[in-house]
């Protein structure tokens, strides 16, 4: 009998090397892989800065609407009327958002007297202050004389006329919130606004409004 056992027989296929060419064609592929794989990863850390989902950018932020203020001030002939005194030469407009300074404004008086129109542009929309003070001096110096204060809504895209005059005498004061309330230990801001018949503000001097309350303990 033949002895069939064999010792295992190996491929007499040698694996093949890579020569110069075909190995440097898979060196520049690699190569090429890489750089292109660095490149996306570039563009996706610059899409992410540039306003991509769930990047915080100030451009993606919506702007709050802004409106006008238009005043129209009535300027009485020589000599004023008894609540601004003769020496009113100018009076300064401030509006303001709570306690922020929305725009500034003096005007000085026309030497016939007459009408001035003054608008203050780009005022955030919302429940405004105006506040008025006249003043002896031309370009608002001096001590102020007098002055008032009234709220003015701004509504984005639209003009609020303010009318405000200082030679009529006051009719009647308008006071702010209308129908105030405050719960007891709470403390709650009041604004009075001389006004004449027809309902524009009239400045006061200082001190000639005070506040008091028919209850005791207020």
């Amino acid at each position: 009998m033949k002895d069939e056992s064999k010792e295992p027989r190996t491929s007499r296929l040698a694996p093949r090397t890579p020569g110069p060419l075909f190995g440097g064609a898979i060196m520049r592929t690699a190569y090429r892989l890489v750089l292109l794989g660095f490149s996306l990863a570039l563009l996706a850390g610059c899409g992410a800065g540039a306003g991509s989902p769930g990047a915080a950018t100030s451009s993606t932020t919506p702007s709050r609407g802004t409106g006008r203020a238009v005043f129209k001030i009535d300027w009485p002939p020589a000599p004023p009327g008894r609540l601004i005194p003769a020496a009113t030469q100018s009076i300064g407009i401030v509006v303001s958002l709570n306690v922020v300074t929305a725009a500034t404004q003096v005007v000085d008086r026309p030497a016939a007297g007459g009408q001035s129109v003054i608008t203050l542009n780009n005022l955030p929309s919302g429940a405004l202050t105006d506040t008025v003070t006249a003043y002896p001096q031309a370009g608002g110096l001096g001590t102020p004389l007098a002055l008032g204060s009234s709220p003015v809504t701004i509504t984005a895209g639209q003009s609020s006329a303010v009318a405000l005059t200082l030679a009529s005498s006051i009719d009647h004061l308008v006071v702010t919130p209308a129908a105030p309330m405050v719960i007891g230990g709470d403390t709650l801001q009041l604004m009075a606004t001389a006004v004449d018949a027809s309902g524009a503000m009239v400045l006061t001097a200082p001190g000639d409004l005070k506040w008091s309350s028919a209850a005791a303990a207020v």
